[in-house]
């Protein structure tokens, strides 16, 4: 496996959710304004940086599940690049990845990690993490 396509695929994925996150920020404090109460500068929210500030919340969690299934997707891809012995594997999790749980002739079909589907569920929950890992 090589893990520095691994780290290098997913280091630029959290550059593109790291400035897509800073552009919000740029915005909600572009939208704040600057009042001086008894000789003190404050700094207020606008209805505008309100909603951002309300909108930033999704789109944090948005980039959370996004991250979380695109490191699987990259781990799968990867996985696929290397030869395994599907008798290793343990029968449970090879049952898992095949399409028909119930039939046992899954030693002869190729094994594609990357034909699993992840499905998040539209809401990551510690529910939904583990069931990636049992």
């Amino acid at each position: 496996m090589n893990y520095k396509n691994i780290k290098e695929e997913l280091s630029l994925d959290i550059l593109w959710r790291y400035q897509e996150l800073t552009n919000i920020k740029k915005i909600y404090v572009t939208n704040l304004t600057k009042t001086t109460i008894m000789g003190i500068e404050r700094t207020q929210n606008t209805s505008e940086s309100k909603y951002i500030l309300r909108s930033a919340v999704p789109m944090i969690y948005a980039h959370w599940e996004g991250f979380f299934k695109k490191s699987i997707e990259v781990l799968n891809h990867e996985l696929d690049q290397i030869d395994i012995d599907l008798n290793k594997l343990d029968n449970i999790l090879l049952a898992s990845l095949c399409r028909d749980k119930h039939n046992e002739k899954y030693k002869n079909i190729k094994l594609n990690f990357s034909d699993i589907i992840i499905d998040t569920e539209s809401n990551i929950s510690w529910k939904v993490i583990e069931k990636f890992y049992r």
